[in-house]
């Protein structure tokens, strides 16, 4: 914030013939900044008693801090931009923001199947499992415009900016997201959908709305699906599970089947049908634009794991806390398009939410699996024990 103020500053002082577009950078940096102000003392005086239990206070911290992840997000953009534009209206040479040089560096050398990304080598390691490694390169390759061929710098470099943004953010339980194959059982159905709350590292398919655009355009994002305005699709929305982002979520779709401008339009909604969930999957379920709905009972289905992308030997899948509830919204020429009912949703994607946890851990099993496995500090279950 301190940095952006001084890139306003000194556009502010530049005479207006040279500084462009100086005046809508300024508003925009601080803008930014005033709005990071106000979650901060949001975070001072606002926090929830401990009363309330450790749960809801750690709910409440990980939604403060993933708000101030998308703003700060907003303003480092907004920041380089103002930097970049002031240097050139000065006449300078550009140079990085940060002055540095340090390059990042890949080692896979340390842990089978897992790859170490950093900064010249030196800690903190941001780990990725090889696999992942091997399909954010893909994507990077397909979206970045760079060619067939590989910048393999740009790439490590986005790979390790992505990965110490969701590092950041210490929520793996609002990256964890819907199996392949409940996906793949849709796909006559439905078609191959556009993720509306999905991240690089978690995306099945390789177009998806996510919470940092600019950073991850380059691996096939379409920006934040609070400014998608598609005309016409389908597309399943499995939002991280806070209150306000539900609603929104809602409030979001619900507007957009009833533009109607729009063509076919169909949204697969997945959210917990229970405690924050619990008043958006009424507002859902008595949508007008309600085609199906269906309900999965907590434990016998599962999600792939928020932090699958860490660790190569992690389970993958991770069973359910919760009911979820599952419902297709679509707009009159969406459900002549793609016609679903609550049967063939059961049958299809009801199902293979059930098979992935089948001969896994069981739900106390998995959340008292032990430290190295992501759980507690006492571990009392591993995959050889059964």
């Amino acid at each position: 914030a301190m940095e952006a103020e001084r890139s306003a500053a000194r556009l502010s002082g530049l005479p207006p013939a040279s500084a462009g577009n100086a005046e809508q950078q300024v508003v925009a940096i601080r803008a930014c900044v005033k709005r990071i102000r106000a979650l901060a003392l949001k975070a001072q005086r606002k926090a929830p008693p401990a009363a309330k239990g450790k749960g809801v206070v750690a709910e409440w911290e990980a939604e403060v801090l993933r708000e101030l992840a998308v703003e700060a997000g907003k303003l480092r953009s907004v920041a380089a931009s103002a930097a970049a534009a002031a240097a050139a209206a000065a006449g300078d040479a550009p140079s990085p923001s940060s002055g540095s040089t340090a390059r990042v560096r890949v080692d896979a050398s340390r842990q089978r199947g897992t790859v170490d990304v950093s900064l010249d080598g030196a800690k903190p390691y941001l780990s990725i499992s090889s696999a992942h490694y091997d399909k954010m390169q893909r994507l990077f390759v397909r979206h970045a415009g760079r060619g067939p061929s590989l910048d393999e710098e740009a790439f490590h470099e986005r790979l390790f900016c992505c990965l110490a943004r969701y590092e950041a953010l210490k929520g793996a339980g609002y990256q964890c997201a819907v199996p392949g194959r409940a996906f793949d059982a849709l796909r006559q159905s439905l078609g191959e959908v556009v993720e509306c709350f999905a991240s690089p590292l978690n995306c099945h398919y390789d177009r998806f709305c996510s919470a940092f655009g600019p950073l991850e355009e380059a691996f096939g994002s379409l920006g934040s699906f609070f400014d998608f305005e598609p005309l016409e699709g389908s597309f399943e929305s499995n939002p991280p599970f806070v209150p306000e982002i539900m609603d929104a979520m809602l409030e979001h779709i619900e507007a957009l089947l009833g533009d109607a401008s729009r063509g076919p339009l169909s949204f697969l909604i997945v959210i917990p049908a229970w405690g924050a969930g619990v008043g958006t999957v009424k507002h859902m379920e008595k949508s007008r634009h309600c085609r199906a709905s269906s309900r999965i009972e907590a434990s016998s289905h599962g999600f792939c794991d928020g932090a699958q992308h860490l660790d190569g030997a992690r389970e993958l899948y991770r069973p359910s806390s919760w009911d979820t509830a599952v419902s297709l919204l679509q707009n009159a020429a969406g459900a002549k398009r793609w016609p679903l009912s609550k049967e063939e949703l059961d049958k299809t994607f009801g199902a293979a939410m059930q098979e992935v946890v089948k001969g896994g851990p069981s739900l106390d099993q998995w959340e008292n699996r032990g430290q190295w496995r992501g759980g507690s500090a006492k571990r009392k279950w591993t995959p050889q024990e059964g």
